[in-house]
């Protein structure tokens, strides 16, 4: 079994014995002194490159770091891009591996390299050929890119209105028995904003200068017990009446969340706005 320490040097024993290669640096949680670590952390590499076309040419040069159960090229797919998006100057591999380790490359022409290198203050060298980035030598790797940010009243209404909104989607695919769409917009853009007004929250209170990871997956680390585990009973299995109890209790959370979000930023919480659609959505319950 390989370990951490191995898969490392494997890393960076690529891109030394390649001349096209020019750098590599690492970002993410492995390079996040604050990121709980695990077993699970992935390896979030870039390599600097003299061409990324020989790279993609042959894909085989791959195989020098390990065994894979499985390899995702996304620039290669069109499931998530729109026309003209992918980008001639980076190109990705996302690598699972049978030992359980993770490598996340992307490569990018050495022309953008300073911007691709800048662009995450969660950074760190691992070999600098031609001494790109000696001006960073100083630079501790840290988390500030991913702070919670402080919203302005009109991003705070905006989350509101959204979350309410979107509430009445649920509802209605509910009542038509849809399970699909009701679950998609209750896991989308309704979960999406309730974890906005918790990373608010959070964000209050430590000046915002925190980062809950993406997707609020660090919430736990920062709530308190009992708003963790109202929070926690907003998961539904597909069941119609454990989601109509979801729905309530992510209108009840994101009340008392929003409320108190408000009031410390000094902002107004549409509270009328708030009753008018929890009534509407009890009453669509009930027909």
């Amino acid at each position: 079994m390989r370990t951490d320490q191995d898969v490392l040097a494997k890393i960076i024993e690529v891109a030394q014995k390649d001349d096209l290669i020019r750098a590599a640096f690492m970002n993410g949680s492995r390079v996040n002194p604050l990121a709980p670590k695990d077993r699970f952390q992935d390896f979030d590499i870039v390599y600097i490159v003299t061409s990324i076309d020989p790279f993609k040419k042959d894909h085989s040069w791959i195989n020098a770091f390990g065994e894979r159960v499985i390899v995702q090229v996304p620039d290669e797919m069109d499931l998530y891009l729109y026309p003209g998006e992918a980008s001639q100057n980076r190109f990705a591999y996302l690598m699972q591996f049978s030992d359980g380790h993770r490598i996340d490359l992307t490569l990018f022409n050495q022309e953008v390299a300073a911007e691709a290198y800048y662009a995450d203050s969660l950074r760190q060298v691992l070999i600098d050929k031609d001494a790109i980035f000696h001006e960073d030598e100083q630079h501790t790797s840290n988390d500030a890119n991913y702070h919670v940010k402080r919203p302005d009243e009109h991003l705070f209404y905006a989350c509101c209105n959204e979350f309410f909104w979107v509430s009445t989607y649920v509802a209605k695919g509910l009542c038509r028995d849809e399970l699909p769409i009701a679950k998609t917009m209750m896991e989308g853009p309704v979960r999406s904003m309730l974890i906005q007004m918790l990373s608010w929250k959070i964000g209050i209170a430590h000046d915002f200068k925190v980062n809950v990871g993406k997707d609020g997956r660090w919430l736990k680390r920062f709530l308190a017990k009992d708003e963790w585990e109202a929070y926690a009973i907003t998961y539904p299995n597909g069941d119609q009446w454990a989601m109509w109890e979801a729905l309530e209790a992510m209108c009840r959370l994101f009340r008392d969340v929003g409320m108190n979000v408000a009031h410390e930023l000094n902002y107004d919480y549409p509270l009328e706005e708030d009753k008018r659609v929890v009534s509407y959505l009890r009453g669509m319950r009930q027909n």
